[in-house]
């Protein structure tokens, strides 16, 4: 893509998603015989449009005809419905998941967390009075974040549930930052964590859990050292995932509208995140305004 025709841009959200295609690599075309009706940018942003309105396809189509969105990504013509669904198929969801990482955290303080999905419309109440099991009908999001900025480092989605635990495994053997403290509750708190942890030259800070009488104790484990000084001021900051699971049930995954649930959780979370830095700008912005008009 040439980047001369991209740098162009009008507002802070274009300039976000800008960055994210460059950072995938992607030409103009996928082929030279395509009718280039549409190129992969202005793909990429009508998907990331849709998902950040949080509207039905036939009212964001509806949506982009009345703003002005059309004439900034310098559309021929307004894409159908159909369309901006079968786009979805055109991008692989592991190099999706790789945009995450272009938003780097700002401490090295993180915390990991997990939460449950509704994957229908139903509410629990009637499930119950019908004899149906509750559940078998969620889905399991983990996510670690960044105490300071809130950004989502990484995260796994799951259609079942598993342990807290089983998903750490997943999000620790891919962990790209050092000399970190990860917080977490109790449910993360196991001894191949710990040594997992401290292969990545990391720190896991998790409350010691009770698992009876019968299991035999090391008193030189990792997670016996660390609870004779448990550094509780530290863990103070876990509660902050709670924080950005209210914001993102509250804004990107209020309603869950596709299939491929999986598909739709990540491009959500690039949402989240893309909606954090802008607001992490504004606040550097007023930061820099007061400093100069104080002085």
């Amino acid at each position: 893509m040439q980047k001369t025709l991209l740098n162009h841009f009008k507002n802070n959200s274009q300039k976000e998603i800008i960055k994210l295609f460059h950072s995938l690599g992607m030409c103009e075309y996928n082929s030279c015989y395509s009718k280039k009706e549409f190129t992969n940018y202005q793909r990429f942003a009508l998907i990331t449009l849709y998902i950040s309105e949080k509207k039905p396809l036939r009212e964001f189509v509806k949506f982009l005809n009345l703003s002005d969105w059309r004439r900034t990504l310098q559309l021929k013509k307004t894409p159908s419905k159909s369309t901006i669904n079968s786009w979805f198929s055109m991008f692989d969801l592991k190099r999706i998941k790789t945009l995450i990482e272009n938003f780097k955290p700002t401490s090295k303080i993180l915390a990991i967390d997990g939460t449950g999905l509704e994957t229908e419309f139903k509410t629990n109440y009637f499930k119950k009075r019908c004899g149906l099991k509750t559940k078998s009908d969620f889905n399991k999001l983990d996510i670690l974040i960044d105490v300071d900025s809130k950004y989502i480092l990484d995260f796994e989605f799951m259609y079942k549930q598993r342990h807290d635990a089983f998903v750490a495994k997943r999000i620790f053997r891919r962990l790209k930052y050092s000399d970190s403290d990860i917080l977490a509750d109790k449910g993360y708190d196991s001894e191949e964590l710990h040594q997992l942890c401290k292969k990545k030259k990391c720190r896991l800070i998790s409350p010691k859990r009770d698992y009876g009488k019968k299991v035999w104790h090391n008193h030189y484990s990792l997670r016996n050292k660390l609870a004779k000084n448990f550094p509780y001021e530290l863990y103070a900051k876990r509660s902050l995932v709670e924080s950005v699971f209210s914001s993102l049930k509250r804004v990107e995954l209020k309603i869950l509208r596709m299939k491929r649930r999986d598909i739709e959780v990540t491009w959500k979370i690039i949402c989240y995140n893309i909606r954090k830095s802008l607001l992490h700008f504004i606040f550097l912005l007023q930061n820099r305004m007061g400093i100069l008009f104080s002085v």
